[in-house]
């Protein structure tokens, strides 16, 4: 799943710099000053323990899909320095080999990938690969990245939304059809009238979902079209947005802040969806469509640790996890009158230490 997952640019809390889940929504890694550590997703259990020794510090650390293949990026600081920070290194976690070793001229911002290919993301740049032959097909130019802490997602096909040079406005390309002069020019979208903090692909690569710098308005595009199809409203009050997730079946899309709050729309049962003072007025009195469509408010919400960034995952259709960069994992059933919490745990006192 794509979209679920978030390389943070914050201030690293317990030593942890990034959680990202793979590409499946099974597995997920913490990235430390120590090591890295990757998890089973639902149940969740400790799978592997790449220790200091072994990595040393890393910023980012990237499953690809189920496979034993792990996109390392070093740096972070800590005692334990290892890879660089303008380099990826992909490691083979059960024979400890490394098939490849890219260095690049900035720092590696993040690393994503699809069925075929391999995405880096530096601060002007996003560099393309072919996944296993490792040929440099792309170079595509974007916005400062680095603003929007490494701000790039991708669906499975191969879908790609990163920002623009214009702010408010993203990107979306479908690298398949990227072939050399016949390259075709990606789909701008303008999304809001502030910067973008923060965006999600869909698993189909269809719809988008974008929030800016504000943080009140989450709105969701069709690709194909460009058009805005939903609009929802997290809140009034303008909040810093840690992540967007859309669920593998494209029924929910949750939005998480450092409000402490993940709030959960429904994009199916659009009538499940709370509304405000603003819809049950529309309904006697005419409104702006403008107005009108910023009324709808979650379906159901649930709580975390206020402005500690989270990434948030579905790995089934009716189920949400949340992990959190302090380490805690929850995981709840969603129901339209709440979310019931299933699971509790706190991650980095799972298995053996980092520094061993």
């Amino acid at each position: 799943m794509y979209n679920q997952r978030l390389h943070f640019n914050f201030k690293p809390i317990n030593g942890v710099h990034s959680i990202r889940c793979n590409q499946t929504c099974t597995a997920f890694t913490i990235a430390t000053s120590k090591g890295v550590k990757v998890f089973g997703l639902d149940p969740l259990s400790l799978q592997v323990n790449l220790k200091a020794s072994d990595v040393g510090s890393c910023r980012t650390a990237e499953l690809l899909r189920e496979s034993n293949l792990i996109a390392l990026v070093g740096g972070g600081g800590g005692s334990y320095e290892k890879y660089d920070e303008k380099s990826v290194v992909l490691k083979n976690m059960e024979t400890g080999e490394v098939p490849l070793d890219l260095t690049f001229s900035s720092t590696v911002l993040g690393v994503r990938f699809t069925e075929k290919q391999m995405i880096v993301v530096l601060e002007f740049e996003i560099h393309v690969f072919k996944l296993f032959t490792f040929e440099h097909l792309h170079i595509i130019r974007t916005g400062c990245c680095a603003k929007y802490h490494g701000l790039c997602e991708v669906s499975p096909n191969g879908w790609m939304v990163f920002p623009s040079t214009h702010k408010g406005h993203v990107q979306v390309l479908d690298l398949n059809e990227q072939h050399g002069k016949g390259t075709v020019p990606p789909v701008v979208i303008r999304a809001h009238e502030g910067k973008i903090a923060c965006v999600a692909i869909s698993n189909s690569g269809k719809r988008i979902a974008t929030a800016s710098e504000t943080g009140t308005l989450i709105r969701i595009f069709d690709v194909g079209t460009k058009t805005k199809e939903m609009v929802f409203r997290r809140g009034s009050d303008t909040a810093a947005i840690f992540n967007l997730a859309f669920s593998l079946c494209d029924a929910f899309v949750s939005v998480c802040s450092d409000k402490g709050t993940v709030h959960i729309f429904n994009l199916v049962d659009k009538g499940s969806n709370k509304s405000s003072m603003a819809a049950e007025l529309s309904r006697v009195i005419p409104l702006p469509e403008s107005l009108q469509m910023t009324a709808v408010r979650n379906m159901t919400q649930f709580s975390l640790p206020a402005e500690c960034p989270s990434v948030l995952a579905f790995p089934e259709s009716q189920t949400i996890v949340a992990i959190s960069i302090d380490g805690t994992f929850q995981k709840y059933a969603i129901k339209e009158n709440g979310c019931a919490q299933k699971v509790m745990a706190y991650l980095l006192d799972m298995g053996d230490d980092f520094t061993k």
